[in-house]
């Protein structure tokens, strides 16, 4: 009787560690009543699971947007009152700066609606409802079809589909694969295109730390900005007009301002935008051995030359801040996920993995017992390619001027057609010509040219010589000479003479173009994409998906459904755990929250990346945080257990209310391997503290007005704001 209590005890112990710990996983919110309504109550949701999702208007996705197709955007106020992360909005708010009107680097506040600014070309788009056409796409589909010919037909079902629910009222519909093609579901949108830029802090607040801190614990960053979604008279989304008014949404967030404490529930609800948690271990190891080090050393060459020049010019710095933000993004990410998988151990951890699955399948599913094997011999023979199309991608593609030149593809295809379509043909030379001046903006030749010669040195070294295209073997003879003919002989070296080229493009012109040093580099690399890289290495990449799906369809047999969630591909996800603080290394412990005196003392250090809003620091000196803070104390990121990944920037972070406590914006370095392996010992996503948010609308940018949109909860000790 003794022995079976205590089993009873030790099995109910269990139960409730697998309930409270952070939870792994991207869920589909339609889902998330079927698959995860238990194990959400029992970690702490208070919010009814019902209102997570709702097709009616009223859920919480529908003060969710996806933001400028990247990011995720929350809505905060009845008037479309927007908030996202400051890195989000950097392109926008960078489009409307210049050296006079700095708003990236000044910061700015509208004073009332009238002074907002329209974006261009940005959008923001809810998902109004999710279906499931699985059975409609997939019918008579059979799971080993030859993978190319299988997508062509889903294509074909798809689109089909897509049209039938798509109106002209901004509402569309799109379809996504699921689970490696083994699962489809339509989700129907509705797209604003009337968005304007109402403030964000100076670039030196909202993107404080730079890249010192980028991936890094602890964080100051107050990485926000806010913009507004407008409407036409019939609350409906419409193109730009100034007579347009600020939509009126259906839900909005209402915010808690009253802080958050280590082992309070938190969901992150957002747009994640790609993983790869279904990886074989052949596929990892290559990623860890070949893949991730060959892409840091490429773009490690653009980034020191970019980084030295942005350094010496102000103007430099402004053209080639946010391409610089993209390359060192994605570079130290990858450095974080070698880090991650050797400690670890993640191969080792797939192969047993694997191991066990085997074994299930040897019980189970015999004819699935080698499907393993076989992915990890494709991957073994796609290493020479993968190599190839590394140094295609990271190398030759990171040359600027070779990369615009590319794009004159269509209009060099044009003009070799036959019989030639002279109107068409300059037609495509009219559209090039226009979108000249964008590239020409951010773009310096001297500092292309000296990457160039870095870049082409590299890739002369390390490729394997039956894969190098002529124009590199030309450059290894005489570096010098190639590389100022390149720049110096090219119609596209200034956007002068390429503007003076294509415009009254004619067939005289298009002769000469096919001999410029720019299209012929380009011409080369397009060719050995075309004919050598993509043909054998999709004929591989087929098999591998032919094969990867027939061992998740067996591998979902093995698990049960609410263990499985399907990999991030830019659709709306919830993931949900604890604000948790971590140690990552021994004798290092990550605290669960900063404080402001962390700006005071990483600013005292004079480092460059720490440099900040002197208005600011004034501001924390004289530590008057109320309501935002108590004791003297001003809040500024957390971290959680939330499962996220790139397109979760701009996420709204919320309590077990579903109200919002503040604004994902990044990952601790030493869990960004969750893209292929979710760790919960080294995994944390980093949010800016909602009540810093606020601090900054507030104090630093004297814009209450906006607050008084909010619906806001404040501590019953603090001053009430609205």
């Amino acid at each position: 009787m003794i022995k079976k209590q205590f089993a009873s005890a030790i099995t109910f112990f269990l139960v409730i560690i697998n309930f409270t710990s952070a939870r792994e996983g991207m869920w589909l919110p339609n889902l998330i009543k079927a698959l995860n309504q238990d194990d959400l109550k029992a970690m702490g949701l208070q919010l009814s699971v019902d209102e997570i999702f709702r097709a009616d208007g009223k859920g919480l996705n529908n003060a969710i947007v996806q933001f400028g197709g990247g990011c995720t955007g929350e809505l905060v106020s009845e008037k479309g009152l927007l908030l996202t992360n400051h890195h989000c909005g950097f392109s926008s708010i960078q489009s409307l700066s210049s050296i006079e009107h700095n708003y990236l680097e000044n910061g700015y506040w509208a004073k009332n609606t009238k002074e907002e600014f329209p974006c261009p070309g940005l959008t923001v788009t809810f998902i109004r409802d999710i279906k499931d056409v699985t059975p409609i796409v997939l019918k008579s589909k059979s799971t080993d079809l030859n993978n190319s010919l299988r997508e062509k037909e889903i294509k074909t079902i798809c689109d089909s589909i897509e049209k039938s629910v798509s109106i002209d009222s901004g509402v569309k519909g799109f379809i996504r694969s699921f689970f490696n093609g083994t699962a489809y579901y339509l989700f129907i949108t509705e797209t604003f295109k009337d968005i304007r830029f109402v403030g964000a802090p100076p670039a030196n607040v909202g993107n404080f730390g730079g890249e010192t801190d980028n991936w890094m614990w602890p964080r100051h960053t107050a990485d926000f900005s806010v913009f507004r979604i407008y409407a036409d008279k019939n609350n409906s989304p419409a193109e730009y007009a100034a007579d347009n008014k600020p939509y009126h949404p259906n839900r909005f967030l209402k915010i808690n301002a009253c802080g958050v404490k280590e082992g309070d529930f938190a969901m992150v609800y957002g747009f994640p935008g790609r993983t790869q948690e279904y990886l074989t271990s052949g596929a990892l190891e290559l990623l860890q051995q070949q893949t991730n080090p060959n892409r840091i050393a490429l773009r490690d060459i653009r980034m020191k030359i970019w980084q030295d020049a942005m350094r010496e010019n102000d103007t430099i710095r402004l053209q080639y801040s946010s391409k610089f933000r993209g390359l060192a993004n994605a570079y130290k990410k990858w450095k974080g996920e070698l880090n991650g998988l050797e400690k670890s151990n993640v191969v080792e951890k797939k192969r047993q993995e694997e191991n066990k699955f085997y074994e299930w399948a040897k019980k189970n599913s015999p004819k699935d017992t080698g499907l393993i094997i076989a992915i990890n011999q494709q991957v073994e023979k796609s290493k020479e390619l993968s190599l190839v199309n590394d140094f295609y991608l990271e190398g030759f593609s990171g040359i600027e001027l070779i990369a615009l030149a590319m794009k004159l593809k269509p209009l060099v295809d044009l003009y070799n057609n036959s019989p030639k379509d002279e109107a068409k043909t300059k037609q495509a030379a009219e559209r090039f010509n226009a979108e000249l001046p964008s590239f020409y903006k951010n773009y310096r030749i001297e500092i292309d040219k000296k990457a160039t010669a870095m870049i082409l040195k590299s890739c002369h070294e390390k490729l394997p010589v039956s894969f190098q295209p002529d124009f590199l073997k030309a450059f290894a003879s005489n570096p010098e000479e190639f590389n100022s003919q390149l720049f110096n002989e090219s119609f596209l070296a200034n956007e002068k003479s390429a503007s003076e080229f294509l415009s009254m493009f004619d067939s005289s012109k298009a002769v000469q173009l096919q001999q410029d040093p720019a299209w012929k580099f380009a011409s080369q690399l397009i060719k050995l994409k075309n004919t050598v890289i993509d043909p054998s290495l999709n004929k591989i990449n087929d098999s591998i998906a032919t094969l990867q799906r027939l061992y998740i369809v067996a591998y979902r047999k093995m698990k049960s459904p609410a263990q499985c969630y399907p990999d991030a591909n830019s659709t709306l996800r919830l993931s949900y755990g604890k604000i948790q603080g971590i140690s990552p290394k021994d004798g290092i412990s990550y605290q669960y929250y900063t404080t402001s005196n962390g700006i005071l003392e990483k600013y005292q250090t004079g480092e460059t990346d720490y440099n900040t809003d002197h208005k600011l620091i004034e501001l924390l000196k004289k530590k008057d945080f109320s309501p935002y803070g108590e004791h003297q104390d001003l809040h500024t990121a957390f971290l959680a257990s939330n499962h996220t990944t790139g397109g979760n920037s701009g996420s709204p972070v919320l309590n077990s209310k579903g109200e919002l406590i503040g604004i994902n914006f990044d990952r601790i370095w030493e869990g960004v391997m969750s893209d292929l392996f979710y760790d919960v010992n080294n995994s944390r996503n980093v949010a800016v503290d909602i009540r810093y948010v606020l601090f900054i609308i507030d104090k630093l940018g004297q814009a209450d007005w906006l607050l008084n949109e909010m619906d806001i909860k404040w501590k019953k000790t603090n001053h009430n704001k609205n």
